[in-house]
This record gives C-alpha cells, structure tokens and sequence, in this order.
C-alpha cells in the first residue's frame, strides 16, 4: 500500500505544480529528493530494497548526460543556465536512485499501480478543468494566447497530449493483465478520459502517440488478445467521448463553463 501511495502521490504532486517546469520549484524539488537521500543513507534508512543489476544501464545514462551537460561549462555563453540545466539533470538522477532504492521486487507492482493511478487522475482532472472550468485555477496561458488546446495542469497541450498518451498505455496494460477484474475493468474505463483529454488538446504529436501507445501494448502483452479485444472497446468509448464534446463548442473551443 505504501510503494503505491508513494508511486502515485510523486508524480501527482510534480505534474500539479505546473509540471514543475520552473527553476525555483524543480530545484526545491530536488533539494528535497537529495536531502531525503542523504538522510537516508546515512541513518541506515536506505537503501529498502536491492538495486537489480539493470538499474545500472539507467544510472550510468543519467551520469553520462550529467558529464556531458557539466562539459558544457567549457564553451556555453550562460554558465548560469547551464548551471541550471546541470541541477536538473541531478534532479532525475536522484528520483531514480529514490526509486530503485525503494522498489523491489515484492513491491514494483503496486508502485507501477500508484503510477498508473497517478497518470489517469491527472488526465482526468485535465478533461475535468474543461467541464467545469470554474472549479480550477485560473488559465492565464488559455487567456493570454486565447487558445482552445487543453494545457491543465502542464500550461502546455503537448505536454498534456504525451502524458495523456503514456497513461493510456499503461491502463491498457492493466486492463488487459491486472490480477482482479475490478482492477482490470477501473482501467479499461479510464482509457476513453484519457484519449478525450488527447483530443482536446489537438496534438498531432499526442494522436500520433496514441496509436504508437496502443501497438506497443498489442506487441509488448502477454495477454495480446485481450488487449486488441479491450483496445477496440476503448477506441469506441474515446470516439462516442469525442464526438459528443465536438457538439458542445463550449467543450471544444473552451469558450464557457456550461461543460
């Protein structure tokens, strides 16, 4: 229960403070990640949980672009962003080395559960920010740009489109391999909100995204019939769902609250 609260209350917290895009909150963040690393490793506290061998290959990838990113220093015109882009570096580096030091093999379902979790409730609150737009913080970008492309809580639509793709990926993974059929039928439902929210956001990238998410589910599942049987179902859920927000301009064009 615990790999799973922690799983999904990270990456809800992160993608609610605007995607954590700005300096002053990514690098809060990541002082935060470092100093529970710290503190952890040094009062025995972690690591919880043995790193498999694999954790190597992500490691060393994120200590390479962190050296590479720190070369930078030699010809950048901006020792400051470059700085900048060095802590965030650091910062993934860290989220992961917290990851596998308390992740292990009896508790990686659950986690992958919390982020499954974490990915459709952010999609859903993404949709829900068009029904009921008075319900959320105000949209300066929507204001500022006059733009009708969905960017809750990201302030970015390609940047909802691709989270909104990963998370049909992975509840459509679970659809088709969770254990209970509880679990199984939560996430088939919760693909059709998430194809919704790629829709209004009108990314290419994101309905390109889409069909690529679903392939590599069909390849990549033990369970492949079930997936193409539960593929075809949500594709028919997100189509009935995008149709009827097409004959509601005030869903489509987000210009009102009557959603």
């Amino acid at each position: 229960m615990l790999a799973f609260a922690f799983a999904a209350a990270v990456p809800v917290y992160y993608a609610l403070r605007g995607g954590s895009y700005d300096i002053v909150v990514r690098q809060e963040e990541a002082i935060v990640v470092w100093l529970v690393l710290g503190l952890g490793f040094a009062l025995g506290l972690l690591p919880r949980a043995r790193p498999p061998r694999a954790a190597a290959i992500p490691f060393a990838a994120v200590a390479l672009l962190a050296v590479w990113t720190a070369l930078g220093f030699s010809w950048t015109e901006s020792d400051e962003r470059t700085l900048a882009e060095l802590a965030r570096v650091l910062h993934f580096a860290g989220l992961a080395l917290l990851g596998f030091s308390l992740i292990d093999r009896t508790t990686w379902r659950p986690a992958a559960a919390g982020l499954a979790a974490a990915a459709f409730l952010i999609s859903f609150l993404a949709v829900g920010s068009r029904l009921i737009p008075d319900a959320f913080p105000a949209n300066e970008i929507r204001r500022s740009f006059r733009s009708n492309r969905l960017n809750y809580p990201f302030y970015y639509w390609n940047a909802v489109a691709a989270w909104s793709v990963m998370a049909i990926a992975m509840l459509l993974s679970w659809s088709a391999c969770a254990r209970s059929l509880a679990a199984r039928a939560a996430s088939l439902a919760g693909v059709p909100i998430c194809g919704l929210a790629v829709y209004l956001t009108y990314s290419r990238a994101g309905a390109i995204g889409s069909g690529l998410a679903v392939i590599l589910v069909l390849v990549l599942s033990r369970n492949r019939w079930v997936a193409l049987f539960h593929a075809l179902v949500a594709g028919a859920g997100t189509t009935v769902a995008i149709l009827v927000a097409r004959d509601h301009e005030q869903i489509a064009e987000a210009t009102g609250s009557a959603g």
